[in-house]
């Protein structure tokens, strides 16, 4: 059975008969039919001989409740005598009637009704708007600590002009369960009609409506929940990258779209570059042979006996090759390594030698030396070639002094173009060789003093230094220990660990 409470209020010594009995702060069922209350009686007499009065609660023609109400049990507040008291609500009629008497002492007591009053228990859904209520805990100060994870159905009396998005106070008869309480609710729908499936009716409000001070900060980052774009993971900052209203640190998904190829980042492989989607949002990779010279793979050797052989030495060193002796002189390639680092296999290609004033190849000006065929090359595969330029092969006249002077080989690799390569692979396929022309017999052609240029050439060496963290720093090709040691000196102040391909040992400058 549903309690219902009740606290009279008796007025006496007044001399008006303007006896009533009042209802507030009503709680209605999910059928607007009432369940609890405050019920105030007002009385214009009561005699200060009487030790009690009658308070009777029927329900339609059954009386329910009859009870004395003793003088001494009664409070006075603001002159009014009070007397609260639970009971169960009448529930088998609509209606229940309020009768309270005065006992008269003559013999046993006579008693005189003093006021009665009958009350509909049910009001007509009509009278009601239906709304979505979330349960709130609100602090002294205001703000919304804490609140139900969903909301319930709630019927409210029209006349009450509920706000949604707004916090009311009222008595929910202990929400779900019929127990009396005081609630905070915030309104989170519009009004529709009054619900029989509703979980209480309300006729009357305690305070509201109230504008939400939403003070929940469920991750402690100092920003309160209702404002936080990732409210269960600590973000300060709220950075959002992608600015979707979810933050970085909960957001799985980067929806910009840094490379403007209409794949989103989160699905695009390659976000940076654009590509199309059906490739996962990276570029298609050309198929192409690409073939160049290997510089760390080629090596030549001429007159320079301070030239490095390795070409990639020779540019480092900034040398330039000779060719003296007039026509007799020459550039000895003991292989000029040809290397595929395209994709797909390439065809067979000329790799052409020519004769250049400049470092700018020009077909129609530039004299051709020679031409080798090269057969065709699987991906990272090589093919040396081994050949040799005299000064004849440059100059018809090659022991003219007119010759002297400093001059460029230019290596055209796939000179026909057999091979497609690529806007950039077409773009490296020429080698620049400068070298120097004199026709000034700088050795004697006798057999001694050839093996004695090509002795010269064995004696170089690479010298490589590294800190004491094994970190690469420097390297030099030298033709003999005063000039390793000469690089090793010009070192800033400092210990280091020296490589010359014979041993490894350390320095302290």
């Amino acid at each position: 059975m549903k309690q219902m409470f009740f606290i009279l209020f008796a007025f006496f010594c007044l001399k008006s008969n303007a006896h009533d009995v009042k209802l507030s702060e009503q709680v209605y069922d999910t059928n607007a039919c009432l369940v609890s209350t405050k019920i105030t009686v007002e009385l214009d007499y009561f005699a200060s001989y009487k030790t009690y009065f009658l308070l009777e609660l029927w329900n339609g023609s059954k009386r329910i409740y009859k009870k004395k109400i003793n003088n001494s049990k009664l409070q006075n507040i603001q002159g009014k005598h009070v007397y609260v008291f639970n009971e169960n609500a009448p529930n088998q009629h609509n209606d229940f009637t309020i009768i309270v008497s005065d006992i008269i002492p003559i013999g046993h007591g006579v008693e005189r009704k003093l006021i009665t009053k009958k009350f509909n228990k049910c009001i007509s859904l009509g009278s009601f708007k239906n709304y979505n209520i979330r349960r709130v805990v609100l602090s002294n100060s205001g703000c919304v600590t804490a609140m139900d994870s969903s909301v319930i159905s709630a019927n409210f009396k029209s006349d009450l002009n509920i706000v949604s998005n707004r916090i009311y106070r009222f008595y929910d008869g202990g929400q779900p369960n019929p127990i009396p309480s005081i609630n905070y609710y915030k309104i989170e729908s519009t009004g529709t009609a009054g619900s029989a499936n509703a979980y209480f009716s309300i006729t009357s409000l305690l305070s509201g409506p109230l504008v939400e001070d939403l003070c929940l900060d469920y991750d402690h980052d100092g920003v309160p929940d209702d404002r936080d774009n990732c409210p269960q993971h600590v973000n300060s900052d709220q950075s959002d990258i992608d600015n979707d209203g979810i933050g970085n640190v909960c957001d799985d998904q980067d929806n910009r779209d840094s490379d403007n190829d209409g794949v989103e980042n989160y699905e695009d492989d390659c976000p940076n570059e654009s590509g199309p989607a059906s490739n996962g949002g990276c570029p298609i990779t050309p198929q192409n042979p690409n073939l160049v010279v290997d510089l760390d793979d080629s090596s030549l050797y001429s007159q320079c006996l301070s030239c490095p052989p390795p070409l990639d030495a020779l540019f480092n060193s900034g040398k330039k090759h000779l060719i003296a002796n007039g026509g007799s002189g020459s550039i000895s390639f003991n292989r000029l390594n040809i290397r595929n680092i395209g994709n797909i296999a390439s065809n067979s290609a000329k790799v052409k030698f020519y004769f250049s004033l400049n470092a700018t190849l020009n077909v129609n000006d530039d004299k051709l030396l020679k031409v080798v065929t090269i057969p065709s090359r699987n991906v990272n595969s090589s093919y040396g070639i081994e050949t040799q330029i005299n000064g004849w092969d440059i100059f018809s006249n090659a022991s003219s002094s007119s010759n002297n002077g400093d001059y460029y080989i230019l290596i055209d690799v796939d000179a026909d173009n057999s091979n497609y390569e690529g806007t950039s692979g077409e773009n490296d396929n020429l080698l620049v060789l400068p070298f120097r022309y004199t026709v000034s017999n700088i050795f004697s052609r006798s057999a001694s003093k050839e093996t004695n240029i090509k002795n010269s050439f064995d004696k170089v060496y690479k010298v490589m230094i590294y800190n004491i963290q094994g970190a690469l720093i420097d390297q030099k090709m030298v033709e003999n220990k005063e000039e390793e040691m000469i690089f090793v000196k010009s070192l800033p102040k400092g210990l280091y660990i020296i490589r010359n391909g014979k041993k490894t040992y350390k320095i302290t400058n």
